[in-house]
């Protein structure tokens, strides 16, 4: 699965991350391009992908209001609203 998210915000940016996040599998890419496609521009890392997460221990959930799954080092939390 490759996702791609296109945004103007950090804030945009980490919304499709955690949302990518949610539902990514062995074979799960994702990258988020800034202000939308641009094909000439180079892609930007961003620190957040280095963070250290570990491996999904379930499928993702919907407890209080929030998707969630857990991961072996964190818990990844995606709020719609």
């Amino acid at each position: 699965m490759l996702a791609a998210h296109y945004g103007k915000t950090a804030e945009d940016r980490m919304y499709g991350l955690t949302s990518y996040l949610l539902i990514a599998g062995d074979k799960s890419y994702y990258f988020f391009e800034e202000g939308g496609v641009d094909i000439s521009s180079d892609l930007v890392w961003y620190k957040e992908y280095e963070a250290e997460i570990g491996d999904p221990t379930k499928a993702y959930f919907f407890a209080d209001g929030i998707y969630q799954r857990n991961y072996t080092k964190a818990r990844v939390l995606a709020n719609p609203k």
